[in-house]
């Protein structure tokens, strides 16, 4: 490999405005096979010469211009070493995006905020309608205006906070049972440093815990890339992001080693602004390997595909079809010729007739025209859905850590096998979510082989999120979910230690097939603990599954 300095293209540790250019400028001057080696030290990426850029982001919220800092296009085999120094931003961007890019490594880097798009309070006193909290004004510069919390920008502007995360001060856990229960708010100032929040607390705060107040925008991953191939992150640490922690959308083949999402020093709970790992429409392998994910205020890995809603038929071989949910839009390459579609029922889920894409072409920027090789099903008709089926990855997760985060731990749904091990899950909702939807999310993707085994589930599931009905839930989303009890299928939960707080099932099982749950150890302070529930299931086995009485309830780790 052609090793490369960065510092002989004027890219030094210190602080300029001038980095994405001069990187950029670099990225396009060395050759394929070439190492871009960093200098190690602080880049303070100072405000005003980001790249802008347009593209529709997956699971966001879309704005027409974007912009990024590290910006790589069309670029192949090509290595971005930062040997462990700390990008520091000031702006709403994302770090690093990458375009059409093939066989890329970035490694060795931690990314932060000097002013971070969260902030964090400390309960002072609570009741069933107010909550005062100490906020620093240093850290976290706000002001109270109208009865609204603001908190001040680097650009001058100010973002309102609109929601509050409760985490325990001993723990670092969401506190149980807290997790979106808190309400809505106004806000008046009580004195230098301090709040009230008033509201409806049907869960008032405990004084001296943490709270972890959000605002700003959900527009730019930490990482983005879009239509890349074997794509390798390791040793990546994000402290925080403005959106969605690095998402990969229509990728194909991705890596992702010892990623980490946890909180910088001077901060208690917080790290990134939503979910950690973002899958969105990808093929090939994903391997998530030795990651760990704390302080998050979404799920830390979710892998799905994108339905997409029937609006017309067109012709005896072409439909009109739109991009439903607001976050999700306007794909230009959402299936391309030769692509494998399938057709669903709305009201099942059920999938009916494959086809060979032969066109397709966007109407704007949630419509589109798509074309097949055969003649359409003559049950389909407008209100069904498509899958993209050739948009579907493998995945590998495994010796990885969720720490206490918002939301469930991991969501996959997607056809290819999927093992899942050696994970210490800690997660407030559901440690795993199989989910599947063409009503609502649109993340659409049954899934046919799916191992989960010698993984640890501690305490998990102490507050209800949406489909958290179990600490693992297999939970599609279908409106008459007796016509499709084999929506999900062959799922295998085996060798696992449950350490529960006996409210929540184990497993929670809907519309699947070929379920099985064998060999698990399970911990609970209640004798009739539930393991295993299930609805419209068939062929569900459970053998040698070993209960055993805690002493104490409650039990956690402490850190």
């Amino acid at each position: 490999m052609n090793i490369l300095s960065a510092a002989d293209f004027n890219i030094l540790p210190g602080s300029s405005n001038c980095y994405p250019t001069l990187i950029q400028q670099a990225l396009k001057q060395i050759p394929e096979g070439s190492c871009l080696r960093f200098l190690p030290g602080t880049y303070n990426f100072l405000p005003g010469n980001a790249i802008p850029f347009s593209l529709r982001v997956s699971n966001s919220e879309q704005q027409d211009t974007l912009y990024g800092a590290v910006f790589g296009e069309g670029l192949h085999n090509i290595t971005l070493d930062w040997q462990g120094s700390q990008l520091l931003f000031h702006e709403d961007l994302s770090p690093f995006v990458f375009l059409g890019c093939s066989n890329i490594q970035l490694q060795n880097v931690s990314v932060d905020w000097e002013l971070p798009f969260s902030a964090e309070a400390t309960v002072a006193h609570s009741s069933e309608n107010r909550a005062d909290i100490i906020i620093d004004p240093q850290r976290y510069p706000y002001r109270v205006h109208r009865g609204e919390l603001l908190f001040a920008r680097e650009d001058g502007t100010e973002s309102p906070l609109f929601g509050v995360m409760e985490f325990d001060v001993h723990t670092r856990k969401v506190r149980p049972e807290a997790g979106d229960t808190f309400p809505k708010v106004t806000a008046s100032p009580v004195g230098p440093g301090m709040v009230r929040l008033n509201g409806e607390f049907s869960t008032p705060p405990k004084s001296g815990n943490i709270l972890v107040l959000r605002h700003g925008k959900r527009i730019h991953p930490g990482l983005l890339a879009d239509h890349c191939s074997q794509f390798q992150v390791s040793a990546v640490t994000m402290h925080h992001c403005c959106g969605l922690g690095m998402l990969f959308q229509f990728c194909r083949g991705v890596t992702a080693s010892q990623v980490v999402f946890s909180p910088s020093t001077g901060r208690e709970i917080f790290s990134g602004h939503d979910d950690g790992l973002h899958f969105s429409n990808c093929s090939g392998h994903l391997l998530i390997e030795h990651c760990g994910f704390w302080g998050l205020m979404d799920d830390p890995i979710n892998v799905h595909g994108t339905s997409v809603r029937i609006l017309e038929i067109s012709g005896p071989s072409s439909l009109r079809c739109g991009f439903i949910h607001p976050q999700s839009y306007g794909f230009s390459k959402w299936a391309c010729p030769g692509d494998q579609i399938s057709c669903l029922d709305r009201e099942t889920l059920a999938p009916f007739g494959n086809m060979t894409v032969e066109h397709f072409q966007l109407l704007g920027e949630k419509e589109f025209l798509i074309t097949f090789s055969e003649p359409l099903p003559s049950t389909l008709v407008v209100g069904d859905a498509l899958e993209n089926l050739t948009n579907t990855p493998s995945v590998t997760c495994c010796y990885n850590h969720f720490g206490s985060c918002r939301g469930r731990g991991m969501l996959v749904s997607k056809p290819q096998p999927v093992e899942i091990h050696h994970y210490l899950f800690e997660s407030s909702g559901s440690a795993i979510l199989i989910p599947g939807d063409a009503n609502q999310w649109y993340e659409s993707g049954a899934c046919h082989q799916v191992s989960i085994h010698d993984n640890v589930f501690w305490e998990c599931c102490t507050s209800q999120y949406q489909f958290c009905s179990g600490v693992i839930s297999i939970e599609p989303e279908i409106p008459t979910p007796e016509k499709n009890t084999g929506f999900h299928e062959n799922i295998s939960v085996s060798n696992n230690t449950f350490i529960s707080q006996g409210k929540s099932p184990c497993l929670y099982a809907k519309c699947c097939t070929g379920l099985s749950f064998c060999g698990n150890t399970i911990f609970s302070p209640q004798p009739d603990s539930p393991l295993l529930q299930q609805e419209y299931c068939s062929e569900v086995y459970q053998e040698e599954n070993h209960l055993t009485l805690l002493a104490t309830p409650g039990l956690s780790i402490q850190g």
